[in-house]
């Protein structure tokens, strides 16, 4: 996932794109000043997060003008209390500054993936492993597990793509970020950590090895 951030300030930018990256999104940061549309890829973008002040009021009609670049995907306005902005375009989604980095990007994903669930809890189910978005606890044989940052993502990754073979890579591009280390032993670390909590009895398996190719994880269990 790839978003750009805007903000009259670069160190606003910078800042909400710290906290995208602690939610496993990927970003440029940038000033209204040297935004170009022209001298950007638009389309590589999934969404765009515009940060607005008193001081760049006036530049919000010229900003929403990048919905016309990828006018299917969502853009986050963040505005102050005493600013009103509406919009008629349905993929631009207003906020105001109270609304913190990691409340929109779950809101990021939800859309951006297709996922926006029904269940009042957000539940994802993959067999009799259910993982829920909003708290990030999992549950399986009559338990429920605490999981860490990147132990979610993954899990959630793997989750949402069923019965398909990843390999080491293509998890880290996915999971951590498109520049990571091909030769790093994090994709098995976590993996292992996962197996320890959810995947430990031999008859329910769902993440699966597969030698010199990655890994799997099956929509019903194995053994």
């Amino acid at each position: 996932m790839y978003a750009l951030v805007l903000s009259d300030n670069i160190f606003t930018s910078s800042f909400l794109s710290r906290g995208l990256k602690y939610e496993n999104i990927q970003s440029v940061p940038l000033s209204f000043h040297n935004f170009d549309p022209k001298s950007l890829n638009i389309k590589e973008f999934d969404c765009a997060i515009v940060k607005v002040d008193s001081k760049t009021e006036e530049k919000i009609d010229p900003i929403l003008n990048i919905m016309d670049f990828f006018p299917e995907k969502p853009l986050y306005l963040i505005k102050p209390y005493n600013i009103d902005i509406s919009t008629d375009n349905k993929n631009v989604i207003v906020t105001n500054n109270s609304t913190s980095i990691r409340q929109i990007a779950y809101d990021m994903k939800k859309r951006i993936n297709g996922s926006i669930m029904k269940n009042k809890e957000n539940i994802i189910k993959v067999a009799d492993l259910l993982l829920n978005l909003e708290n990030r606890i999992a549950f399986r044989f009559d338990d429920k597990f605490n999981l860490r940052n990147k132990e979610f993502h993954l899990l959630e990754f793997l989750m949402r793509n069923t019965d398909m073979i990843f390999s080491r890579q293509k998890i880290l591009e996915q999971v951590w970020d498109r520049n990571a280390n091909m030769f790093t032993n994090t994709i098995d670390v976590h993996i292992n950590r996962l197996r320890r909590k959810l995947d430990y009895k031999d008859s329910f398996r769902l993440i699966e090895t597969i030698h010199c190719n990655g890994y799997i994880m099956h929509s019903e269990p194995f053994g």
